[in-house]
């Protein structure tokens, strides 16, 4: 209960709103209760005060209404009756300055005397002024807040308590001058920042790097709670009181004593990896808005903390090499991810030296990493051992090359397996499963596309939207700018491979056969059209694990896909696979006894026709044309023709 500068009331962290007291009395009656020696009343007493104006029957009713408000606003057991009294169970800012005060005089140190003056927040309850059952109480505490202020002076001058310096960096900090401009400028108009992000991009040195560029406004200081340690989210308070060396007093609790420390200051907090404790974080947060308007707090969590005034900025991977494209050392430098890269390498493997020879390799590392921090130290890390093209060539298996970070480093960090475990262990059990099942897709995806893959079993497709958003939230997936009507997600390669691994594990390897049926049933609804140029990835993987699962299948997938190849003049692509489906018919001779009862038999060799044009054969494709008119239902000879032609071209 907080009476000093106002009333103000809260329960188990949250603050009671102003539209909880429907009446006006029932907010005065508690505020009598507050005051009142032990927090005691007799009802004849508050009935005086409050409805003097009313006959006892009146008054007696009226004050069973104000017992009840109050009570549904603080909770049933905040007033006790006992007989006729009644009694405020609360802890008051006013019997905690009190108990301040007497142990600043007992003790006889600046540090308490400023604990003690730091719970005066101002004149009580200034809205009663003109109550007087306030006036005397009022006058009493503001003598108290005078002389403790005339006895702290009479000490003499105190040594300036500051939190410690931000801890020292111990490697460059490379790029992120944009991230760092935009970061100022949301700082200069926010007091709660979250920095959010998957693990390992980065987030906890661009914080650190924000507050050192921030030092000049904050000349109280700057405090770094490093929080990833904290297991239970009831001993938030205590780290933040061990990091700012905040010692409670008696009969308070951590929680009281960091608020009381934190109400006059003007500090710049920064709370690291917050993800696990969000709750906590963003009660402390909120407590702080009323209590501590100078206090600026900067987090860094993979989720939002979710409180009230939140700035939320979503730290992206540094920026990495255009996909495909043959860069020289002197044009690769130019990108960020390339540049944390060399310098962690020249210092992991002395005389490494970016030139044109080594830049393919290097472009690749940092392409496939996704131009996660993280991940390019520990490649660079391995420099020395394996050599760059050994690790470009070795990435698919990068849970196993890129280990053993910087013992100084948390656990966590160690490695890359390390840091995905954290996030994971963080989901739900309905989060786990999507996210498993979502690495069935290569590139980007829309929402319906996931809900025809991923809903089976425990996962419904109603859910789906909600699991994603969750998925989103937590930084393990990407939503991407809008382009259309439908937004697309999708995971980093790191994040897929993590999750194709967890898939796996859990059996469910299922998923991606139905990810090439659900490719399938797209492309032979959608033929040519430019739709699928969005999902051209994930139409490659999906006939690959035909070719390889469904030979009869895959046939059927490079017929739907022809126009497709066509149109986007794929003339390479379509040969390629092409030559793979006639591979798959040779393996398998059964294939043709099955195919020739598909309707889709025409379609099939009309496609293996034209790429026998493509090809210069012009026999083949004529005879292959021949037995196309014939229409579907073809004959055993027919069929053995066709098989007969196909082994005789082979491949162009």
């Amino acid at each position: 209960m907080i009476l000093l500068g106002g009333f103000a009331a809260s329960v188990d962290g949250q603050s009671v709103p102003d539209s909880a007291w429907r009446l006006r009395k029932a907010r005065e009656l508690v505020k009598l209760l507050a005051l009142a020696p032990g927090h005691r009343l007799h009802r004849e007493q508050l009935m005086d005060v409050l409805w003097r104006d009313r006959d006892p029957a009146a008054a007696a009713n009226n004050l069973h209404q104000a017992v009840h408000v109050a009570r549904r606003a603080l909770g049933f057991g905040s007033i006790e009756l006992r007989g006729d009294v009644l009694r405020l169970a609360a802890e008051v800012d006013i019997d905690r300055l009190e108990t301040a005060a007497a142990d600043a005089r007992d003790r006889g140190t600046h540090a308490e005397y400023e604990a003690a003056l730091s719970l005066y927040r101002g004149e009580l309850l200034p809205e009663n002024r003109y109550d007087d059952w306030v006036g005397q109480r009022r006058d009493e505490l503001a003598e108290l807040a005078e002389a403790l202020a005339e006895e702290r002076d009479a000490l003499g001058p105190a040594v300036t308590r500051r939190p410690p310096p931000v801890p020292a960096a111990t490697s460059s900090f490379v790029g992120r001058e944009r991230e760092l401009g935009e970061l100022r400028a949301l700082l200069r108009g926010t007091r709660l920042l979250t920095l959010v992000g998957t693990g390992g991009v980065g987030k906890t040195r661009l914080a650190l790097e924000l507050a050192r560029a921030a030092e000049a406004s904050h000349p109280e200081g700057i405090a770094v709670v490093e929080l990833a340690a904290v297991a239970d989210p009831a001993l938030v308070p205590d780290a933040i009181a061990d990091a700012l060396d905040v010692r409670t007093l008696r009969d308070q609790t951590p929680i009281d004593a960091v608020l009381d420390y934190l109400a006059p200051s003007s500090l710049l907090l920064v709370l690291d990896n917050c993800e696990h404790l969000l709750g906590a974080v963003a009660r402390l947060a909120e407590n702080t808005r009323r209590s501590a308007p100078g206090l600026t707090i900067v987090a860094t969590s993979r989720e939002r903390l979710h409180a009230p005034g939140e700035v939320v900025f979503r730290v992206p991977s540094l920026d990495i090499p255009d996909r495909g494209r043959v860069a020289t050392a002197s044009e690769l430098i130019e990108y960020e991810a390339v540049r944390l890269f060399v310098e962690r390498a020249e210092a992991a493997a002395p005389g490494f030296a970016l030139d044109d020879q080594n830049a393919p390799d290097v472009a690749r590392i940092c392409i496939r990493l996704d131009g996660l921090p993280l991940a390019l130290e520990l490649a660079a890390g391995r420099l020395a051992a394996l050599g760059v093209a050994a690790i470009a060539d070795r990435l698919d298996d990068r849970f196993r090359v890129l280990r053993g970070g910087s013992g100084a480093a948390p656990t966590r960090q160690q490695t890359l397996s390390a840091a995905l475990q954290w996030s994971h262990d963080l989901l739900t059990r309905d989060e786990r499963v999507l996210f498993r099942r979502l690495a069935a897709f290569a590139g980007d995806f829309e929402l319906d596309a996931v809900e025809s893959v991923c809903a089976v079993g425990e996962l419904d497709a109603v859910g789906i939207a909600d699991v994603l958003g969750r998925l989103v939230e937590k930084s393990l997936v990407i939503a991407e700018v809008e382009r259309s009507r439908e937004r697309r997600y999708r995971l980093l390669e790191t994040v897929r491979i993590y999750a194709r691994d967890r898939l796996e594990e859990a059996g469910e390897g299922s998923l991606i056969e139905r990810h090439a049926r659900w490719a399938l049933t797209l492309s032979e609804s959608e033929r040519g059209s430019a739709r699928l140029d969005h999902d051209a990835p994930n139409l490659r993987t999906a006939l690959e694990t035909l070719i390889e699962r469904e030979p009869v299948e895959a046939l059927r997938f490079c017929v739907a896909l022809w126009w497709f190849w066509m149109r986007r003049i794929d003339f390479h692509e379509a040969r390629r696979r092409l030559d793979d489906a006639e591979a798959s018919l040779l393996k398998a001779r059964a294939v043709l006894e099955v195919t020739r009862r598909e309707r889709w038999i025409a379609n099939t060799v009309n496609a293996l026709g034209q790429i026998a044009m493509l090809r210069g054969q012009s026999q083949k494709a004529a005879a292959l044309f021949d037995a196309e008119r014939e229409g579907t239902a073809l004959t055993d000879d027919a069929i053995g023709f066709i098989e007969s032609q196909l082994a005789a071209a082979g491949p162009c």
